[in-house]
């Protein structure tokens, strides 16, 4: 009879940890545990001219290409950016979203990264970037998802306002210049 018992204890204990293992295998990072990364520093905010918005994902690029160029101007101007349509008097803001799918252990991993960099005014063929900022995330997050899609970008487009300009106050906001 004890012999017995022990075989259901054991056998319980190991379908619990079973269970725990596929709760953590499937568990998603949350977005805002690890900020956005702001590299490089503009004098003031320029006038911007949306450019390249480039996405590279095993299948539904195009889809998320034309959702961010219908949401991307709204947002920047949310964040108090001004927008040209012109690109000779304005510098180009490009955005860089990549999405890879890999195993891990016995479950499948996205890795999410989105990019967006302010491109220096009249940089020829091969412009310098003079500010970007880069987001990524490992989970169940997907380009896919129009919610995950604006998250990464609001987060993205939060950290290049904030931290992207000298003329900036600590909550993003263009700090007024006395005469």
């Amino acid at each position: 009879m004890n012999g017995h018992v022990k075989l259901e204890t054991i056998g319980a204990a190991l379908f619990g940890a079973a269970f725990a293992l596929s709760l953590f295998g499937c568990a998603t990072i949350d977005m805002k545990l690890k900020p956005a990364t702001v590299i490089g520093k503009m004098e003031k905010r320029p006038l911007l001219a949306i450019g390249t918005i480039s996405v590279d994902k095993a299948s539904g690029g195009r889809s998320v290409e034309r959702e961010m160029k219908r949401i991307l101007p709204s947002m920047l101007l949310d964040r108090g950016f001004s927008l040209s349509e012109n690109e000779t008097d304005a510098c180009r803001l490009d955005v860089l979203v990549i999405e890879r799918e890999f195993i891990s252990g016995t479950s499948s991993v996205r890795s999410f990264m989105l990019e967006v960099a302010i491109m220096r005014p009249g940089g020829g063929l091969d412009p310098q970037p003079a500010v970007i900022a880069r987001k990524s995330v490992e989970g169940s997050s997907t380009s896919a998802s129009s919610a995950d899609l604006y998250e990464m970008l609001s987060m993205t487009l939060d950290a290049l306002a904030k931290k992207g300009f000298s003329d900036v106050s600590k909550d993003g906001w263009q700090m007024k210049r006395r005469p």
